[in-house]
């Protein structure tokens, strides 16, 4: 089997995901580490935090329920985590390091909840929250400047007004804070306003709280992003080299890019594993309104992270590594992914979830058993079932609504391709192996934004498809580093690397003509590259990562380690965004940059030069262009 095709199967299969892997040494998608544990008598009691509802160790409800998560460590293992809640009632959480537990039942009051970690040892440590229900509903709600989760600015300050209500008693006042440390109160009561609030440059969270008569409150918050007016890009292949002094940021904390003079904040924290890692750079990492992103952890699970506070919206153990993640297109809450190889049934579906309620179980969007042409595919009792992938490098359509993917069936034998519209729950098209044998098994396959093209990426050919699998055309002699954006016109755009000339090429699939952007053999230069197209709202436009450069002979190197934006045309402007500080000698360290659908922000993983698994994402704000 194409080795490169189940880079992400294979990892699950041989446990590098959460164990040692090896690696031949090349700077290709193969992972590779080194892993190594203790022994000996064991006096370490174990740490244990919560994180949701509250990690500041209080919250207010009107329900009579709440999920309860968090995360645990020790140097050896946790064994367990155990919960006890005052008011009545006790258990045992699902998951360890990353723990939840679904339901604990509240009464009107104080509820004091508290878990308990266990390690092997039986040395325990805690923690608790106080969750108070009330029964009075206070309802805050944020009307202007927008009514939406999100607002972005140049401007130096912000006024905010809307409304506030009370179930059960008057709202008696209304005050505002401000993550940056402002606070004040509002005019007015069930309709107010604020003053003039000040906003530092990035995230300000912006949070109105009302109170009424009984003491009840509630609250309602608006993400506010300002933007430096004044700040702008280097522009071109700038040889600027990285600062040899530049240290690494902690957890949470930003630094200016000494070379570029823009903001790079370190947004992820491995927390004792060997990576927490953007993704890669064909799969979008922020969900559809901008206020969470996603990443893949060490310990084998995709997590949800706030993108201001960076807690730990939710760790998600129960999907499966396998299963190709992706965020719903315009619902901020969900997530939809495949049933994973490791689904013993049921591999045939896509699946929806609502990641902020965690009593939700995931729902079936589609499901193609017994709708296949193929033998061996469908549920056949306990010889498993087949199963559908895009090999971890796909995306649907831009809408979210078209998917392709390669099909296995239960022999784990590459039996074809299927195209899909799960806003019409039909099949486009099937295309069996006879049809592209000569090209070799695939990479991965994937749709394009606009759904009308599917492309194909096999050792011997990169191939284009109409979404019927009609009008087969070759793109390309082979399978590089690539992805599908969107150039200026509105058509799909497939941009690759092509080390026959060293060009990254843009190919319009929509009237097949070419346009090089720049070649990464410029200067006696040699360095390999991840391209995104992820910028869906900024069509002719895309985010370049480069690492493991190979600058000769005093050669300037203008591309290397270094991520930027590059225009899709002739002669393109190249807008230098930040280095990455990054050895990058394996898959998981790739830098793998990937940008915000509006291009806002851009993500990218570094190692900080360790050469290690240790990479963790980085964010960069980018200023308007």
């Amino acid at each position: 089997m194409n080795r490169r095709i189940w880079h992400i199967l294979v990892h699950s299969f041989l446990g590098c995901f959460v164990a040692s892997c090896s690696s031949g040494g090349s700077s290709s998608d193969d992972g590779g580490a080194g892993g190594g544990g203790g022994s000996g008598d064991d006096t370490q009691a174990p740490t244990v935090s919560i994180l949701l509802p509250s990690a500041n160790g209080s919250h207010t409800t009107n329900s009579n329920s709440i999920a309860v998560t968090g995360t645990a460590s020790d140097n050896v293992r946790v064994a367990s985590i155990q919960w006890e809640s005052e008011t009545g009632g006790s258990g045992v959480a699902s998951g360890t390091e990353s723990w939840s537990i679904d339901a604990v039942a509240l009464i009107e009051g104080d509820n004091v909840i508290t878990v308990t970690a266990v390690d092997d040892a039986g040395l325990t440590s805690s923690a608790s929250i106080t969750v108070t229900m009330e029964t009075s509903v206070v309802t805050v709600s944020i009307q202007s400047p927008t009514s939406a989760n999100s607002f972005t600015t140049i401007d130096a300050t912000v006024r905010l007004a809307g409304s506030a209500s009370s179930s059960e008693a008057e709202v008696t006042s209304l005050s505002w804070s401000n993550s940056q440390g402002m606070s004040g109160d509002a005019a007015g009561v069930t309709a107010w306003e604020t003053e003039d609030i000040a906003l530092a440059i990035g995230s300000n969270l912006l949070i109105v709280t009302a109170q009424d008569q009984a003491g009840n409150s509630g609250s309602d918050q608006l993400l506010v992003e300002r933007r430096d007016g004044n700040a702008s890009f280097v522009e071109g292949k700038d040889t600027t080299p990285p600062s040899a002094s530049q240290s690494e940021p902690a957890f949470g904390d930003s630094y200016i890019d000494p070379a570029y003079g823009l903001t790079v904040r370190k947004v992820s924290d491995a927390a004792g594993t060997r990576f927490n890692r953007n993704i890669y750079s064909r799969i979008q990492p922020e969900n559809a309104d901008g206020s969470m992103f996603m990443t893949y952890h060490g310990n084998a699970e995709y997590r949800i992270y706030d993108r201001q506070s960076l807690a730990l919206v939710r760790a998600l153990p129960e999907v499966d590594p396998d299963s190709e993640v992706q965020w719903h297109p315009t619902d901020p809450d969900k997530i939809r992914f495949t049933s994973g190889r490791d689904s013993f049934f049921g591999s045939l579906q896509l699946l929806e979830m609502d990641i902020t309620d965690p009593n939700a179980s995931s729902k079936v969007i589609i499901d193609l058993a017994g709708r296949l042409p193929w033998p061996n595919v469908d549920p056949a009792g306990d010889q498993g079932t087949g199963f559908i992938t895009d090999a971890a490098e796909g995306s649907p359509s831009a809408d979210g609504n078209r998917y392709a993917w390669l099909v296995i069936d239960r022999n784990e034998t590459l039996v074809g391709m299927v195209t899909v519209d799960i806003s019409t729950d039909t099949i486009l098209g099937t295309l069996g192996v006879a049809d592209w044998a000569e090209y070799g098994e695939p990479d991965h396959v994937s749709m394009s934004p606009s759904g009308k093209y599917v492309v194909s990426s096999h050792d011997f050919g990169t191939l284009a498809f109409d979404v019927d699998f009609t009008n087969r055309r070759e793109l390309h002699n082979t399978s590089e580093h690539s992805d599908i954006g969107i150039n200026a016109a509105g058509n799909d755009a497939y941009l690759f690397i092509n080390f026959d000339n060293g060009a990254l090429t843009a190919i319009d699939l929509e009237t097949d003509s070419r346009t090089e952007l720049f070649n990464v053999f410029d200067e006696n230069t040699d360095t390999s590259i991840h391209v995104s197209g992820k910028a869906f709202d900024r069509p002719g436009w895309a985010v370049v990562s480069t690492y493991f450069c190979r600058a000769q002979d005093g050669a300037s190197g203008w591309a290397c380690n270094k991520v930027f934006i590059v225009e899709m045309a002739a002669n393109p402007r190249i807008l230098n965004l930040a280095h990455t500080y990054n050895c990058g000698q394996d898959f998981w360290t790739e830098p793998h940059a990937v940008p915000s659908r509006d291009l806002r922000r851009v993500y990218y993983n570094s190692d900080w030069g360790s050469c290690g698994i240790d990479a963790e994402v980085m964010q960069i704000d980018v200023p308007p262009f």
